[in-house]
């Protein structure tokens, strides 16, 4: 199933792209996807995301425009938009 990628901010400076679509099995977790995004991107967004999928204090996740609870048990499906930013501050 193909998923849509939309990287903001600083993870969009890291990953080197927008946007991107990728392929990934049916039954894919959330999770599942980042850790695949990681290895895709050759570790580069390792400052966001854990060897196991797990967005780092910073990152936000966002699915169809909600933050699900749990990364782990957040099944995707093909044409969801998965969106990933970090958390921006200053005045």
């Amino acid at each position: 199933m193909q998923i849509e990628i939309e990287y903001g901010t600083q993870v969009r400076v890291a990953s080197g792209v927008t946007r991107e679509k990728i392929e990934t099995p049916e039954g894919s977790t959330a999770a599942e996807l980042l850790a695949r995004l990681l290895t895709a991107h050759d570790g580069a967004l390792a400052p966001w995301i854990t060897a196991d999928g797990q967005p780092r204090p910073g990152l936000l996740v966002f699915i169809n425009d909600q933050s699900p609870a749990s990364l782990q048990n957040a099944l995707l499906r093909h044409g969801d938009h998965v969106a990933l930013m970090t958390l921006v501050s200053g005045g």
